[in-house]
């Protein structure tokens, strides 16, 4: 498996040197696989089953765009709400 660098392995463990394409999810202790160091099945997990987490770790996920500031996401939301 490659070097953690994603930031959902906040949230999860690597798995041991026998099985090294696990991973170990530090919020339920369920493992799941990651195989060839992909984080897909960990996101998955993360987005499904821990929602919260996956909303503080992945804003683009949460409805807000890191280039779009919150700033103009609050007035078009209020725009939004004239529209109606």
């Amino acid at each position: 498996m490659s070097d953690k660098k994603s930031e959902v392995w906040k949230y999860f463990k690597k798995g041991d040197n026998e099985n090294a394409e696990s991973a170990t999810c530090k919020i339920c202790q369920r493992k799941l696989l990651c195989k060839k160091g992909s984080t897909k099945g960990l996101w998955t997990h993360l987005e499904c089953h821990h929602v919260e987490q996956f909303n503080i770790i992945d804003p683009k996920k949460n409805g807000q765009s890191e280039s779009t500031p919150k700033v103009a996401l609050f007035y078009y939301s209020i725009i939004a709400i004239f529209l109606v």
